[in-house]
């Protein structure tokens, strides 16, 4: 799992556990996600108002970013147009997700529709 934290918190916490270690979300993926899906990957991340997603064929990574949204249908405009301009078939391409995404909510149910 992963959080963000205040700056006053992340030291507190790395004063408090000396010993601990911290990483960025992207090092994660990078280090666990890249493995082959032949149609392409989207692993996706929620938050209350944004959501950061990496984008991966070929083993090869094509985008990593953070996308402010106000309604779902945000999410889906930007998820359909990056399959466009990347060449991703929405049939084939497989959705990693997590984050703050309830899988009885619309978004959720869209994504299912979509892709």
């Amino acid at each position: 799992m992963h959080y963000n934290v205040p700056v006053s918190l992340h030291e507190l916490l790395s004063r408090s556990f000396a010993t601990g270690n911290f990483w960025h979300v992207y090092s994660v993926i990078l280090k666990n996600k890249i493995d082959q899906h032949e149609g392409g990957k989207l692993i996706i991340d929620f938050k209350t108002d944004s959501f950061s997603i990496v984008v991966i064929k070929n083993n090869s990574i094509l985008l990593a970013q953070i996308f402010a949204y106000s309604q779902p249908a945000d999410i889906l405009y930007w998820l359909l147009k990056i399959c466009r301009e990347f060449s991703l078939s929405q049939n084939e391409v497989k959705l990693l997700i997590s984050g703050l995404i309830d899988r009885r909510s619309a978004m959720y149910k869209d994504l299912d529709q979509y892709f």
